[in-house]
């Protein structure tokens, strides 16, 4: 079995991970360098999009699979401290209550005890079991879950971080700078080029074709790697748990970690409610949709990259390679463009400039992969539980 580390990837990634004083236990480095947009729910977005499993340590490019749309069907599902009473009371129709919060239903003046009063008298068809399910509700009220239930549903679905994207130009712009080499073996075993395929697919049938074989050439080759990111920086943001300010505008909170650990730390009937859906399982487990979230971004501003290959490219690759960089291709990393960047659920950002130069001499093969200054972007996430 060959070295790992002499795939040109995982190469490129042990390298940074060192010099960036970063964990491959929560790193995942981006497919592409993604423009943070020009807003800071342009940049909240990335924290709110969940780390889905990949191929090695690669983040990738999603917004489907948000966190607070997995914190709020928490929220809104499980049974509060001491509420196996209330529980009971409110029997089969626990699950009618369950989705009317799903609703999202205006909170009204007496907060969460007059909106599940009026809802149980109208759904509850006992009067006496309705009752009963009140005055039980009365006494959960204060706990941790119908606080943070009125919390996440008077936000009105927005959901705030506690930065902005101001801060996040400002801190990278005044973060260090990197330089640094790495080396790959040749005769490692061809893997898939770091841009998508589908990216590939659209250069044409003969033209991907060679695209995707002058970077696979490349990947199995012996590489040596030259980089330089004028700046970095690791930028951490947290869900708001109260209203704040945040870039100059006041944002509602809509978070609350006690609720999220509270649902965390018990699995039985007690907590999440028998015969329901999603399940501690589905939420938490091994392949749960909250089994870890992006705490924190590693930002990047201006990237040189130079690679210096020993392989055999046909003038038909070597022009392929040319193309595929104008697609936002390169033999490392690609650019988001606005494009996939909404196909992932994104909002639309512009597409930030990418320049590449190949010369061949050969069977050397040198590589400039060059991303202006001035051009702040999200190079990775670290990913680590949602609860600590």
């Amino acid at each position: 079995m060959s070295d790992p580390s002499a795939d040109l990837y995982q190469a490129w990634y042990d390298a940074v991970v060192k010099v960036f004083g970063l964990s491959p236990l929560t790193f995942l480095m981006a497919r592409s360098l993604i423009p943070l947009g020009s807003t800071s729910r342009d940049l909240w977005d990335f924290f709110d999009s969940i780390p889905i499993a990949s191929d090695g340590h690669y983040y990738e490019l999603h917004a489907f699979n948000r966190f607070s749309e997995g914190y709020g069907v928490v929220v809104n599902l499980v049974i509060p401290q001491s509420g196996t009473t209330w529980r009971n009371a409110v029997g089969d129709h626990y699950g009618d209550w369950v989705k009317y919060l799903a609703s999202s239903p205006t909170i009204p003046p007496g907060g969460m005890l007059e909106l599940f009063t009026v809802w149980a008298e109208k759904n509850i068809p006992d009067p006496e079991r309705a009752q009963a399910a009140i005055t039980a509700y009365q006494q959960v009220l204060n706990g941790v879950i119908p606080v943070a239930q009125d919390r996440f549903i008077g936000a009105g679905g927005v959901y705030a971080f506690s930065r902005s994207i101001d801060e996040a130009r400002s801190r990278v712009s005044s973060g260090p700078k990197y330089e640094f080499s790495f080396s790959s073996s040749s005769n490692a075993p061809p893997r898939p080029a770091a841009g998508p395929r589908l990216r590939l697919a659209r250069l044409g049938g003969e033209m991907g074709g060679f695209a995707e074989s002058a970077l696979a050439k490349i990947a199995a080759s012996h590489v040596e790697g030259r980089a330089r990111f004028d700046h970095q920086a690791r930028f951490k943001a947290v869900p708001l748990t109260s209203p704040e300010i945040v870039g100059g505008k006041p944002y509602p909170g809509w978070f609350s970690a006690g609720a999220l650990r509270y649902a965390y730390e018990t699995k039985d009937g007690t907590v999440w409610p028998a015969g329901m859906k999603p399940t501690w399982e589905q939420t938490f487990g091994p392949t749960g949709n909250l089994q870890r979230v992006a705490t924190e971004l590693v930002l990047v501003d201006g990237v040189n990259v130079e690679l210096e290959a020993e392989t055999d490219l046909s003038a038909g690759e070597l022009a392929a390679l040319q193309e595929a960089a104008a697609a936002g291709i390169t033999p490392l990393f690609g650019i988001a463009s606005p494009a996939e960047m909404q196909m992932a659920g994104f909002r639309a950002v512009a597409a930030a400039p990418l320049r590449l130069s190949i010369s061949a001499e050969g069977s050397t093969i040198k590589i400039r992969i060059e991303s202006p200054l001035g051009n702040a972007m999200l190079f990775g996430v670290v990913a680590t539980p949602p609860v600590g």
